[in-house]
């Protein structure tokens, strides 16, 4: 049920940056994401595509993230790198596409999560 859920809010948050910040103003969908991959051995790969694609939604809005996205967002995106260079280069496409958004920023800390320094 989660994994579709993830699909409803992929639609949504690529639509537009108005409906991408009306609904991180709801939900927490980094912080979801994060623990859906904490609780669980290992997010079916079909639906990992569904993940990634929110997160790199989100990450465009790079400059209304908190440090705590940053920090969540570039765990995802890192989290499916090293699967998706294997199998799958357009998800692989989206992980580099969202990392490549949050580098984008002015802030030390989120920069070093970005790059993969601080976790």
């Amino acid at each position: 049920m989660l994994d579709q859920l993830m699909f409803l809010f992929g639609n949504i948050t690529g639509t537009d940056k108005e409906l991408r910040r009306m609904v991180r103003s709801f939900f927490d969908l980094p912080g979801v994401i994060i623990a859906v991959l904490e609780n669980n051995k290992e997010v079916p790969k079909p639906f990992a595509k569904n993940y990634v694609w929110v997160a790199n939604n989100l990450s465009q809005d790079y400059k209304y993230l908190s440090l705590k996205d940053f920090r969540a967002l570039s765990t995802i995106f890192y989290e499916f790198i090293e699967y998706y260079k294997q199998n799958n280069q357009d998800e692989l496409l989206d992980c580099v596409k969202g990392l490549c958004n949050l580098s984008a920023t002015n802030d030390p800390q989120a920069i070093k999560w970005v790059s993969g320094i601080n976790f």
